[in-house]
């Protein structure tokens, strides 16, 4: 984040938007490579009280297999949890787009 009153509208925004607690969708497209579907894996995990079932994690490869779609249900407590999360997956070599 550039600064504290961006992180603010962003906070602001989700609030509005999005119950918490609650189910938080987010969709990851990455590089279509095993090692980077586990670092994705456990950015996105890394703070959850339990690990994403399996029933709510959907990867799909793209039509000439160079990229992946991950589309993830992560319960989150809070705005912070979300935007943490984007954080925490900016960070992974291999990630390419979220959303």
């Amino acid at each position: 984040m550039a600064d504290s009153a961006e992180r603010e509208r962003f906070v602001a925004l989700l609030e509005a938007n999005h119950e918490f607690p609650g189910p938080y969708f987010v969709s990851v497209i990455t590089v279509n490579d095993e090692a980077v579907r586990i670092a994705v894996r456990v950015a996105i995990e890394e703070g959850l009280e339990a690990p994403v079932p399996d029933a709510d994690w959907q990867t799909r490869a793209s039509s000439g297999g160079r990229y992946s779609s991950h589309r993830v249900t992560v319960s989150c407590r809070s705005a912070d949890d979300v935007l943490a999360l984007y954080e925490r997956l900016r960070r992974v070599p291999g990630v390419v787009t979220l959303l």
